[in-house]
């Protein structure tokens, strides 16, 4: 155990956070004291460990595992954001956490600003917080991760900046349930996933698994590309990918058919 944390009650309140999730919120609050950063497209990224976590907070974690599905639920929810660079994760917080830990007649009296409003004031300085759906959730080869001195987790965060080209926005207006999103076209939804981390992933799978969730418990998303590579990284970590026949286990050749003719 190597870090203590606070929880914002209010904030879990008004957010309708369990106590798991907010918990495991305040747990990742502490990187930016110790944890490196990278910045990506201008927005900061704290380098994290499932296992390094869990080894800190081994009363709220436990496991690596549980870690990262208490990280990914937070993400689905629209609190964080996650990234890979390489082998090495990294989280985002995005402006729903902005009042983290701050007086609540504060949210009251003064509302985030628009972006026009923020324009007419000048550029803001420093790294961006707002949200962003920039999909950088699979390993791109051309971006060159820069490890910093002094190890995985230094003591002092060790800030840098790389250049990447931003990917296509993937997010809709608002919220909304997956068959409501432009992504409920098949043909939209697989043009998403053609980089090669997701040559041997059976798609149409995919496709059918983030619509039944969606159409079963009403779940409503912003990005739903997003979500359904959440889906792939978790069936990823616990070995159960399902992938295209012939490339090792998944569905059979008929099933295959069948999802994709629904998917039509």
């Amino acid at each position: 155990m190597t870090y203590g944390f606070t929880i914002d009650q209010e904030f879990a309140i008004i957010n309708e956070l369990s106590l798991v999730q907010v918990s495991t919120l305040a747990a990742f609050m502490t990187l930016p004291v110790w944890s490196k950063t990278v910045a990506i497209d201008g927005y900061v990224w704290y380098q994290y460990s499932d296992e390094k976590m869990a080894e800190d907070f081994p009363l709220l974690f436990g496991v690596a595992k549980r870690c990262y599905k208490n990280i990914t639920e937070l993400a689905d929810m629209g609190f964080v954001e996650l990234t890979k660079l390489g082998r090495i994760k990294y989280v985002r917080f995005t402006s729903r956490c902005a009042y983290w830990n701050k007086k609540k007649e504060q949210i009251r009296s003064n509302s985030p600003k628009t972006d026009q409003e923020k324009t007419e004031n000048g550029p803001a300085n420093g790294p961006k917080t707002d949200p962003v759906n920039n999909n950088y959730n699979i390993t791109n080869p051309n971006i060159e991760d820069k490890s910093a001195d002094g190890g995985l987790f230094p003591s002092e965060p060790a800030f840098e900046t790389i250049t990447v080209t931003r990917p296509r926005r993937t997010a809709e207006p608002a919220a909304c349930l997956f068959e409501n999103s432009r992504f409920a076209d098949y043909n939209a939804f697989a043009a998403e996933f053609t980089a090669p981390e997701f040559a041997d992933v059976e798609i149409v799978y995919y496709y059918h698994a983030v619509a039944d969730w969606s159409a079963q418990k009403g779940k409503k998303m912003k990005d739903w590309i997003a979500t359904a590579r959440n889906f792939i990284r978790g069936d990823m970590e616990k070995g159960k990918l399902h992938r295209k026949s012939g490339t090792g286990p998944g569905l059979s050749p008929d099933a295959i058919k069948y999802l994709q003719d629904m998917a039509d």
